[in-house]
Protein backbone atom coordinates (compact mmCIF):
# COMPACT_ATOMS: atom_id res chain seq x y z
CA UNK A 1 0.00 0.00 0.00
CA UNK A 2 2.81 2.34 0.86
CA UNK A 3 4.56 1.53 -2.44
CA UNK A 4 1.34 2.28 -4.35
CA UNK A 5 1.05 5.72 -2.75
CA UNK A 6 4.68 6.53 -3.47
CA UNK A 7 4.23 5.52 -7.08
CA UNK A 8 1.15 7.75 -7.41
CA UNK A 9 3.08 10.70 -5.91
CA UNK A 10 5.86 10.21 -8.45
CA UNK A 11 3.40 10.15 -11.31
CA UNK A 12 1.71 13.30 -10.01
CA UNK A 13 5.01 15.11 -9.67
CA UNK A 14 6.00 14.05 -13.15
CA UNK A 15 2.73 15.37 -14.54
CA UNK A 16 3.14 18.67 -12.72
CA UNK A 17 6.72 18.97 -13.97
CA UNK A 18 5.54 18.43 -17.52
CA UNK A 19 2.93 21.15 -17.26
CA UNK A 20 5.48 23.60 -15.91
CA UNK A 21 7.85 22.71 -18.71
CA UNK A 22 5.20 23.31 -21.34
CA UNK A 23 4.29 26.62 -19.72
CA UNK A 24 7.92 27.63 -19.74
CA UNK A 25 8.24 26.84 -23.45
CA UNK A 26 5.08 28.77 -24.18
CA UNK A 27 6.43 31.76 -22.27
CA UNK A 28 9.63 31.53 -24.30
CA UNK A 29 7.64 31.62 -27.54
CA UNK A 30 5.76 34.65 -26.30
CA UNK A 31 9.03 36.35 -25.43
CA UNK A 32 10.37 35.56 -28.88
CA UNK A 33 7.25 36.91 -30.53
CA UNK A 34 7.40 39.99 -28.38
CA UNK A 35 11.03 40.51 -29.28
CA UNK A 36 10.23 40.14 -32.99
CA UNK A 37 7.42 42.64 -32.68
CA UNK A 38 9.77 45.02 -30.90
CA UNK A 39 12.36 44.73 -33.64
CA UNK A 40 9.76 45.26 -36.33
CA UNK A 41 8.43 48.36 -34.59
CA UNK A 42 11.94 49.67 -34.16
CA UNK A 43 12.72 49.02 -37.81
CA UNK A 44 9.58 50.82 -38.91
CA UNK A 45 10.46 53.75 -36.69
CA UNK A 46 13.97 53.91 -38.17
CA UNK A 47 12.57 53.94 -41.70
CA UNK A 48 10.19 56.77 -40.83
CA UNK A 49 13.05 58.79 -39.36
CA UNK A 50 15.05 58.22 -42.52
CA UNK A 51 12.18 59.51 -44.64
CA UNK A 52 11.97 62.63 -42.46
CA UNK A 53 15.68 63.33 -42.96
CA UNK A 54 15.30 62.93 -46.73
CA UNK A 55 12.41 65.39 -46.77
CA UNK A 56 14.41 67.92 -44.74
CA UNK A 57 17.27 67.65 -47.25
CA UNK A 58 14.87 68.26 -50.14
CA UNK A 59 13.64 71.45 -48.44
CA UNK A 60 17.08 73.02 -48.94
CA UNK A 61 17.04 72.32 -52.64
CA UNK A 62 20.17 70.24 -52.25
CA UNK A 63 22.20 73.35 -51.46
CA UNK A 64 24.42 73.89 -48.46
CA UNK A 65 23.03 76.27 -45.87
CA UNK A 66 26.50 77.77 -45.36
CA UNK A 67 27.09 81.20 -46.82
CA UNK A 68 29.28 81.10 -49.95
CA UNK A 69 32.83 82.30 -49.36
CA UNK A 70 34.30 85.15 -51.36
CA UNK A 71 36.36 84.27 -54.41
CA UNK A 72 39.96 83.84 -53.36
CA UNK A 73 42.26 86.13 -55.31
CA UNK A 74 45.44 84.42 -56.36
CA UNK A 75 48.43 86.44 -57.48
CA UNK A 76 49.68 84.65 -60.58
CA UNK A 77 51.48 85.69 -63.69
CA UNK A 78 49.83 85.68 -67.10
CA UNK A 79 51.19 86.04 -70.62
CA UNK A 80 49.95 85.88 -74.21
CA UNK A 81 50.88 82.19 -74.18
CA UNK A 82 49.33 81.57 -70.75
CA UNK A 83 46.37 83.94 -70.45
CA UNK A 84 43.77 84.05 -67.71
CA UNK A 85 40.20 83.09 -68.53
CA UNK A 86 37.21 85.42 -68.17
CA UNK A 87 35.88 84.99 -64.64
CA UNK A 88 39.34 84.23 -63.25
CA UNK A 89 40.36 86.98 -60.78
CA UNK A 90 43.64 88.85 -60.92
CA UNK A 91 45.36 91.60 -58.96
CA UNK A 92 47.33 94.74 -59.67
CA UNK A 93 48.98 95.42 -56.33
CA UNK A 94 46.12 96.38 -54.00
CA UNK A 95 43.65 96.67 -56.88
CA UNK A 96 41.59 93.58 -57.69
CA UNK A 97 40.47 92.88 -61.25
CA UNK A 98 37.76 90.64 -62.65
CA UNK A 99 36.88 90.28 -66.33
CA UNK A 100 33.27 89.14 -66.07
CA UNK A 101 32.66 88.43 -69.72
CA UNK A 102 33.92 89.02 -73.26
CA UNK A 103 31.51 89.17 -76.20
CA UNK A 104 32.61 88.74 -79.81
CA UNK A 105 31.02 88.54 -83.27
CA UNK A 106 27.22 88.95 -83.50
CA UNK A 107 26.74 89.04 -79.70
CA UNK A 108 29.07 92.02 -79.41
CA UNK A 109 27.51 93.84 -82.39
CA UNK A 110 23.97 93.38 -81.08
CA UNK A 111 24.86 94.58 -77.57
CA UNK A 112 26.70 97.65 -78.87
CA UNK A 113 24.15 98.69 -81.51
CA UNK A 114 21.23 98.26 -79.09
CA UNK A 115 22.91 100.42 -76.43
CA UNK A 116 22.31 103.76 -78.16
CA UNK A 117 20.61 105.14 -81.27
CA UNK A 118 23.86 106.47 -82.72
CA UNK A 119 25.79 103.20 -82.40
CA UNK A 120 26.58 101.41 -85.65
CA UNK A 121 27.92 97.97 -86.61
CA UNK A 122 31.58 97.57 -87.63
CA UNK A 123 32.91 97.94 -91.17
CA UNK A 124 33.02 94.92 -93.47
CA UNK A 125 35.90 92.67 -92.47
CA UNK A 126 35.86 93.91 -88.88
CA UNK A 127 34.31 92.65 -85.64
CA UNK A 128 33.53 94.11 -82.23
CA UNK A 129 34.90 92.83 -78.92
CA UNK A 130 33.03 93.91 -75.78
CA UNK A 131 34.84 93.48 -72.46
CA UNK A 132 32.98 93.67 -69.13
CA UNK A 133 35.54 94.60 -66.45
CA UNK A 134 35.33 95.32 -62.74
CA UNK A 135 37.94 96.58 -60.32
CA UNK A 136 37.83 96.72 -56.53
CA UNK A 137 39.97 98.75 -54.19
CA UNK A 138 39.56 97.14 -50.73
CA UNK A 139 39.11 99.72 -47.99
CA UNK A 140 38.72 102.61 -50.42
CA UNK A 141 37.79 105.76 -48.52
CA UNK A 142 36.17 107.39 -51.55
CA UNK A 143 34.16 105.84 -54.38
CA UNK A 144 36.24 104.23 -57.11
CA UNK A 145 35.24 106.18 -60.21
CA UNK A 146 37.36 104.61 -62.93
CA UNK A 147 39.01 101.32 -63.81
CA UNK A 148 42.52 102.71 -63.82
CA UNK A 149 43.15 100.33 -66.71
CA UNK A 150 43.61 100.37 -70.46
CA UNK A 151 42.62 97.47 -72.69
CA UNK A 152 43.76 96.27 -76.09
CA UNK A 153 43.62 93.17 -78.25
CA UNK A 154 47.07 91.99 -79.22
CA UNK A 155 48.36 89.45 -81.72
CA UNK A 156 51.84 88.50 -82.79
CA UNK A 157 52.03 91.39 -85.23
CA UNK A 158 49.56 94.05 -84.11
CA UNK A 159 47.95 95.86 -81.17
CA UNK A 160 44.36 97.11 -81.39
CA UNK A 161 43.67 99.88 -78.90
CA UNK A 162 40.24 101.56 -78.62
CA UNK A 163 41.99 104.80 -77.78
CA UNK A 164 43.47 104.65 -81.28
CA UNK A 165 41.94 103.26 -84.48
CA UNK A 166 40.17 100.34 -82.78
CA UNK A 167 37.24 102.35 -81.44
CA UNK A 168 33.70 101.16 -82.03
CA UNK A 169 31.26 103.37 -83.95
CA UNK A 170 28.99 105.28 -81.59
CA UNK A 171 28.81 107.64 -78.68
CA UNK A 172 27.94 105.19 -75.93
CA UNK A 173 29.19 101.69 -75.15
CA UNK A 174 26.80 99.03 -73.91
CA UNK A 175 27.10 98.40 -70.17
CA UNK A 176 26.93 94.67 -69.49
CA UNK A 177 26.97 95.09 -65.72
CA UNK A 178 26.90 97.69 -62.93
CA UNK A 179 27.76 97.93 -59.23
CA UNK A 180 26.66 100.27 -56.43
CA UNK A 181 29.47 99.42 -54.01
CA UNK A 182 31.82 102.38 -53.57
CA UNK A 183 34.85 100.05 -53.45
CA UNK A 184 33.98 98.76 -56.92
CA UNK A 185 33.88 100.21 -60.40
CA UNK A 186 32.55 98.31 -63.40
CA UNK A 187 32.27 99.26 -67.04
CA UNK A 188 32.33 97.79 -70.54
CA UNK A 189 34.94 98.62 -73.16
CA UNK A 190 34.37 98.13 -76.91
CA UNK A 191 37.09 97.39 -79.46
CA UNK A 192 36.93 97.07 -83.25
CA UNK A 193 39.38 94.50 -84.63
CA UNK A 194 39.77 92.57 -87.90
CA UNK A 195 37.59 89.49 -88.32
CA UNK A 196 39.15 86.39 -86.81
CA UNK A 197 41.42 88.28 -84.43
CA UNK A 198 39.76 86.49 -81.51
CA UNK A 199 41.12 83.18 -82.84
CA UNK A 200 44.76 84.23 -82.56
CA UNK A 201 44.82 87.25 -80.27
CA UNK A 202 44.41 87.85 -76.55
CA UNK A 203 43.07 90.70 -74.43
CA UNK A 204 45.74 92.78 -72.70
CA UNK A 205 44.77 94.77 -69.59
CA UNK A 206 47.32 97.33 -68.39
CA UNK A 207 47.33 99.34 -65.17
CA UNK A 208 47.61 103.06 -65.88
CA UNK A 209 49.43 103.54 -62.55
CA UNK A 210 52.44 101.29 -62.99
CA UNK A 211 52.12 99.55 -66.39
CA UNK A 212 51.53 96.17 -64.75
CA UNK A 213 49.62 93.94 -67.16
CA UNK A 214 47.52 90.80 -67.41
CA UNK A 215 46.36 88.83 -70.42
CA UNK A 216 42.99 87.13 -70.96
CA UNK A 217 41.87 84.61 -73.55
CA UNK A 218 39.25 85.65 -76.10
CA UNK A 219 36.22 83.46 -76.85
CA UNK A 220 36.03 81.79 -80.23
CA UNK A 221 32.71 81.25 -81.98
CA UNK A 222 33.00 77.60 -83.00
CA UNK A 223 29.82 77.82 -85.09
CA UNK A 224 31.49 80.00 -87.73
Amino acid sequence: MQRTVSRRRLLALAAISGVVGVAGCTGGDDGSDSGADGESDSGDGGSADGDDESDASDDTGGLSLDEPSETELVERESSPDDPLSPGEPATFGSRELLVHDILVDDDAVSAHVDAADGNEPPDDGAMYVLVDLEVRVPGAEFPVEDLGLSVAVVTDGATYDPAGDAACYGEETAQLGTTDDHEHHRETRCLAVPDGTNESGVLRVVSTEDDAEHFFSLPVDRSL
